[in-house]
């Protein structure tokens, strides 16, 4: 069996200065480059959208939206598999 480190998950964060400040930019502009990669990969079609705009209409807040759009989703995308 394979030791337990290359079994497990894990990850290493390294910054080459000590500043807060430092930190934040950097996890900004990953976060962007990430965001950015997930809208070239993950195209919504107006379908989608429109779904998405019908199952949430009367919803006030973010959190109520997205329980909406869960509660839909996990049922549906276990038909197509």
């Amino acid at each position: 069996m394979p030791a337990e480190r290359e079994v497990k998950a894990w990850m290493l964060l390294y910054y080459t200065e000590s500043s807060d400040n430092k930190a934040k930019k950097y996890w900004r502009a990953a976060g962007k480059q990430m965001a950015e990669t997930l809208k070239k990969d993950v195209k919504t079609g107006g379908e989608i959208k429109s779904l998405a705009a019908e199952l949430s209409s009367g919803k006030k807040g973010v959190a109520e939206k997205a329980d909406a759009l869960s509660i839909y989703c996990p049922p549906k995308a276990e038909e197509t598999q």
